[in-house]
């Protein structure tokens, strides 16, 4: 409202901020006041309070909604597995999870030089080695060939243990 009700500074000075910058705007106080007394700035400033009053409520509105409609969403649906099959799972899916980051680099490598097709091909040697050296995780490999057209899950961060390939660079 500065620009609309006060368009002319009484003076102006060097930004102290920025030398490049836009020069300051100063106002005289006896200016001010006069604009902040008239009609037509209390009327814009009543105007300015009610759009913020609706702003305001607009974005409480949103907020109640998405309040309303995450309590409204059902829980999820768990599997009904005991402790020892969730440390299991768990175990399973963490070791195979390490084991496919790990080969992240070597995948990169054979994927670059293919598509389609044989990237699938790819990924099937690739759980088919881990499943050959590490026979416990024969049936998660098997899982994950047979649905490799899902998403797979979000790989975890890749740990460099001491047998991992290191980039030579």
């Amino acid at each position: 409202m500065i620009g609309r009700f006060l368009p002319l500074p009484d003076r102006t000075t060097v930004n102290p901020y920025n030398v490049r910058g836009a020069p300051v705007k100063l106002y005289f106080l006896s200016t001010i006041f006069q604009v902040e007394s008239s009609d037509h700035f209390k009327q814009a400033m009543t105007a300015a309070a009610a759009r913020k009053a609706g702003a305001q409520a607009a974005v409480e509105t949103k907020r109640r909604k998405l309040r309303e409609t995450l309590d409204a969403l059902p829980a999820p649906e768990l599997p009904a597995l005991s402790e020892t099959e969730l440390c299991r799972a768990a175990v399973l899916f963490a070791a195979l999870e390490f084991l496919l980051a790990e080969l992240e680099p070597y995948r990169q490598d054979l994927t670059e030089k293919c598509r389609g097709v044989a990237v699938r091909a790819v990924d099937e040697k690739i759980l088919k080695s881990i499943a050959a050296a590490h026979p416990w995780l024969f049936t998660e490999c098997r899982r994950r060939m047979a649905n490799a057209d899902e998403k797979p899950p979000t790989a975890p961060t890749r740990i460099h243990s001491g047998n991992a390939r290191r980039s030579q660079g």
